[in-house]
C-alpha cells in the first residue's frame, strides 16, 4: 500500500514538472525516486449554494467519487438531503488524489471542516 501512494505521488510531481503520466509511471518502476514525502492529509475546495449551508456541520463525513463527467467530487449527507459538489484542487494535488482513488486499495476518508474563510474537506490518505 505504501508503494502505491509512493508511486502516486511521483507521477504527480512528474506531472507537474512537464512529463505524461506514463512516462513517469516507466521512470518510478526504473527507480526514480521523489526526495519530498507524499502527502497523508491535506484540504480541497467544493462549491456550495447558500440554501445548503444551513444544513452544514463540521465533522461531517465526505464521501469521495469520480463523477461520470469524469471529476473528482465529493457527497455530504445532511439529515433530509444530500449535496454534491465537485473539489477545488491544484493540479498536482487532482493527479495525486485521482490516482489514489483509481487504485481502489488506499483507503481515503473526507471530513468537512471550517475554515476562515468557507468550508473546505480535509482528505486522510490511508
Amino acid at each position: 500500500m505504501e508503494r502505491v501512494i509512493e508511486r502516486a505521488w511521483y507521477v504527480a510531481s512528474m506531472v507537474e514538472n512537464g512529463l505524461t503520466s506514463s512516462e513517469a509511471h516507466e521512470k518510478f518502476r526504473d527507480g526514480s525516486r521523489t526526495r519530498d514525502e507524499p502527502l497523508y492529509s491535506f484540504d480541497a475546495g467544493l462549491h456550495l449554494r447558500n440554501f445548503e449551508l444551513s444544513s452544514l456541520m463540521e465533522g461531517m463525513e465526505a464521501y469521495l467519487y469520480v463523477d461520470k463527467r469524469g471529476v473528482l467530487a465529493c457527497e455530504l449527507k445532511p439529515p433530509g438531503r444530500k449535496v454534491k459538489s465537485p473539489l477545488k484542487l491544484p493540479g498536482k494535488m487532482a493527479t495525486y488524489l485521482r490516482l489514489l482513488v483509481d487504485s481502489q486499495i488506499i483507503p481515503l476518508q473526507g471530513e468537512l471542516v471550517k475554515r476562515k474563510r468557507g468550508w473546505r474537506i480535509r482528505l486522510k490518505v490511508g
